[in-house]
């Protein structure tokens, strides 16, 4: 180890040091025994002589006595499963789009140089405060050009494992885009699936069609059809600018227009009374500029369908799921919203809106 530094925290046994410098700065030490770790000197040299912004700087990479293989990198304190931990209500979609198109940059920058990362997880991720990066180089490996196929046992961890590996066939760099995919579940449902079984879908989440689309192109099986890098940065960036642009829409107005067809389709023709309303209801709230009144239109709609159309529960239930999608993604948007209004402040809030003022009947 470099003279005049101090180590502050062991945090593996004999392998990870927390080692602080004269001027006060602190770097991770991580030792490898040569003779196990034999893709890693290559790795980390290479790592080494660039600059990335979403893979961890390597400082140094030496052997000492021809047995350990001591790597000096960038200190970045928390990785992204303690940050999730520590922060699951408040890591919302717009930190989750960061995150992901961050990693994705890293792979990126590791597939130009034929490295094959191969162990994508939570553990994995670390977060300088601005970037999310890429750290631990154990099971990477560089190879000749992105499209060599390579066999392996045992390589990465099992839920996060891709398919192809698992049944022990030759695997290119779309491995990492299957862990990837692993990943982006654990920020979506902070849960891990089961690495036997297709991951399944939670039910009663709220997240937009376009993130559930992407999040199952990257866990297709068959890694031809798996969604390649380039391509996913694309379309996670498309998303990511629409989640950072009120202005922009995230396919809930074409929800909404979809599920109001289908309860119009459904009502029997003694009920035409209800179509109107629907459609009438949904007009205003795809014309509404105004947060707090989208958000109330959605409440007056539900509540006159609970008061006058009580035997129509299930099309009740879709426009109160649609509710509950608008308040998620306004708060993903960090947008203060009311939504505990009384019937009456909110029929006072809307009492101007001309369309309204036959359905004030509840």
């Amino acid at each position: 180890m470099h003279h005049n530094i101090v180590v502050s925290q062991e945090i593996r046994p004999n392998k990870v040091y927390l080692v602080t410098y004269p001027d006060g700065s602190q770097r991770y030490v991580k030792k490898y025994l040569a003779q196990q770790y034999q893709n890693i000197f290559d790795v980390l040299n290479t790592l080494k002589q660039q600059k990335f912004r979403n893979i961890v700087k390597i400082f140094d990479v030496i052997i000492e006595n021809n047995e350990l293989i001591c790597v000096y990198e960038e200190a970045c304190k928390q990785n992204l499963r303690e940050i999730i931990k520590s922060n699951e209500k408040t890591f919302d979609t717009q930190d989750i789009l960061k995150c992901l198109l961050d990693i994705i940059g890293g792979l990126l920058e590791l597939k130009n140089l034929n490295i094959f990362h191969r162990d994508i997880k939570p553990d994995n991720i670390v977060y300088n405060g601005q970037d999310y990066k890429i750290i631990d180089f154990e099971t990477a490996k560089r190879f000749q050009d992105d499209r060599t196929k390579v066999q392996s046992v045992d390589i990465g961890t099992i839920n996060y494992r891709a398919p192809e590996i698992n049944q022990n066939r030759a695997y290119s760099s779309q491995c990492d885009v299957w862990s990837l995919g692993c990943l982006f579940y654990y920020m979506l449902f902070k849960q891990e699936g089961d690495h036997m079984q297709q991951l399944s879908i939670p039910q009663n989440h709220y997240y937009d069609d376009k993130i559930i689309k992407i999040l199952k192109s990257m866990l297709e099986k068959n890694e031809t059809k798996r969604i390649r890098l380039d391509n996913l940065q694309k379309e996670v960036q498309e998303l990511h600018n629409i989640y950072n642009n009120p202005t922009q829409s995230t396919g809930l107005e074409q929800n909404t227009t979809n599920l109001v067809s289908d309860i119009n389709t459904t009502i029997d023709k003694r009920h035409n009374n209800i179509n109107t309303f629907n459609n009438i209801m949904t007009k205003l709230i795809f014309k509404e500029k105004n947060e707090q009144k989208i958000i109330k239109l959605y409440q007056f709609w539900t509540k006159r369908l609970e008061t006058k159309f009580s035997e129509e529960i299930q099309q009740r239930q879709k426009i109160e799921k649609l509710l509950l999608m608008q308040i998620q993604e306004f708060k993903q948007k960090r947008i203060q919203i009311d939504v505990f209004a009384s019937i009456d402040q909110i029929k006072n809030e809307l009492n101007c809106i001309q369309d309204l003022k036959d359905f004030y009947d509840f």
